[in-house]
């Protein structure tokens, strides 16, 4: 073949090439909740108290040092069901050395809270419990606030309680309460213990239970710990037989730290009381 054959067959390779179609765009990386915290906390305990108009949740939330040094922490709450709550309020505490959570009797320390339609795009308020979307509120743990809290301690705790009205009836399923969990870094947060209380001394609770709720929730019933009147130890809630069996569920309660939970689930606790 000629020279001039060979180079015009190049000139014409090449620009084939030049016009071909450009290579697909990668795919844009995954959405973040928010910024990806210096610790890792873990939600050892969920009461719920219960009065005749309304019930409590209280939720605390190990915060160990981890690699935090300096600076103000923020986060987002979102709000639980049903209903708007009547009051939020959050207060930091020590946790002892040796110890798994807060002492239930330590009042803590009051910390800053504002409240807001969903959690703020492109800051530095980290996703704590629940969905982005939803509303709730910021709590703002100021440097000073969570160095005392810590002390020389490896550990601190935030208590969030949460005022909300009394849920309706159902005689099927009780009264049924949805508790906000947490997840960091697309990681559910680990779950320890479920509790159960009457708070006044006309109210009397029979029976309690607990599960995962969500769109990719397990059925397993969850243990939970119940104090039937406002004195007395926290008992496990044994079965009741006017409270229906959930399809598919197993009979035994498992602890919820050995739970299988997504990032989608919440916490859905049922009770009845004494008639």
């Amino acid at each position: 073949m000629a020279l001039g054959a060979v180079v015009a067959l190049a000139l014409a390779a090449v620009n084939v090439l030049a016009h071909a179609a450009p290579a697909p765009a990668p795919p844009p990386p995954p959405r973040s909740a928010g910024p990806l915290l210096p610790l890792l906390p873990s939600v050892p305990r969920v009461r719920l108290e219960v009065a005749r108009a309304h019930v409590i949740v209280v939720e605390d939330i190990n915060l160990p040092r981890g690699n935090w040094r300096s600076g103000d922490l923020e986060f987002y709450i979102s709000f639980g069901a049903p209903g708007a709550p009547f009051a939020f309020d959050a207060r930091l505490l020590a946790v002892p050395d040796g110890a798994l959570e807060p002492a239930s009797e330590d009042h803590g320390e009051p910390i800053s809270i504002e409240r807001a339609i969903r959690r703020p795009a492109n800051t530095n308020v980290y996703l704590l419990l629940g969905h982005p979307q939803m509303a709730g509120t910021i709590v703002r743990i100021k440097d000073a606030e969570f160095r005392r809290a810590l002390g020389t301690r490896a550990m601190a705790a935030l208590r969030v309680r949460t005022v909300l009205p009394l849920p309706e009836l159902d005689p099927r399923t009780g009264r049924e309460v949805v508790v906000r969990l947490g997840t960091e870094a697309g990681n559910p947060l680990t779950l320890g213990r479920v509790q159960v209380a009457a708070i006044e001394k006309d109210v009397a609770l029979q029976y309690a239970e607990a599960h995962l709720c969500g769109k990719d929730a397990d059925p397993y019933p969850l243990s939970v710990a119940l104090r039937a009147g406002t004195s007395g130890p926290f008992l496990h809630a044994t079965a009741d037989p006017k409270a229906p069996a959930r399809a598919g569920a197993p009979e035994a309660p498992v602890a919820p730290v050995l739970a299988v939970r997504h990032v989608t689930d919440d916490l859905c606790i049922r009770f009845w009381g004494k008639d």
